[in-house]
């Protein structure tokens, strides 16, 4: 079989008989090949395995248990469920509740005035809730509306704020735009 495959090699040319004759050949492979090719690889992995097992052995020899339970717990706060922010006002059949809107101004509200200023606005009021006449009636501060301003846009728009929200006994906002959390102070 042999000899057949040697008398076709000489019949033919030098390219093709190269191409044939690799494909007849099986292909040599070594693993260990890219190891022996590579020990700064291999000495850097160890050396970080290494550090990374000193470093939790140390942490596991300096704290004791106790101790490290006692701190995560003092570090956590406890969630402030108040919800809403003040506590409705009962009077006879009318409930008052303190209430507050955004505005979302959506391309107005880059300011005329200030440069590289957005702008939003904070209207507070009373909702009052007749509980036999099942009716309601909005009254509104007598005050201007608080501005909010913020220097931050997305693609040249910002504080399209939208709703009002109390997280965590705290009162959020949103940018429409740009999903920005907006904490009220």
């Amino acid at each position: 079989m042999n000899e057949y495959y040697e008398l076709e090699d000489r019949k033919m040319k030098g390219t093709l008989r190269d191409w044939r004759k690799a494909l007849r050949t099986p292909a040599t492979y070594r693993v260990g090949n890219a190891v022996r090719i590579q020990p700064q690889f291999v000495l850097l992995i160890g050396l970080i395995g290494a550090f990374l097992v000193v470093l939790f052995y140390y942490n596991w020899w300096t704290s004791s248990q106790p101790a490290a339970v006692h701190k995560w717990a003092s570090s956590v706060r406890p969630y402030n469920l108040t919800y809403p922010l003040t506590s409705p006002l009962y009077n006879g059949d009318l409930v008052t509740f303190r209430i507050g809107i955004v505005t979302d101004l959506d391309t107005n509200s880059k300011s005329n005035t200030q440069k590289h200023t957005y702008i939003s606005y904070l209207k507070k009021g009373y909702l009052n809730y007749n509980r036999v006449k099942k009716s309601v009636q909005v009254t509104w501060d007598s005050r201007e509306p608080t501005q909010l301003s913020s220097t931050y846009s997305h693609k040249g728009r910002g504080m399209e704020l939208s709703e009002l929200i109390v997280y965590d006994g705290r009162l959020l906002t949103f940018d429409d735009r740009s999903g920005m959390v907006c904490r009220f102070i």
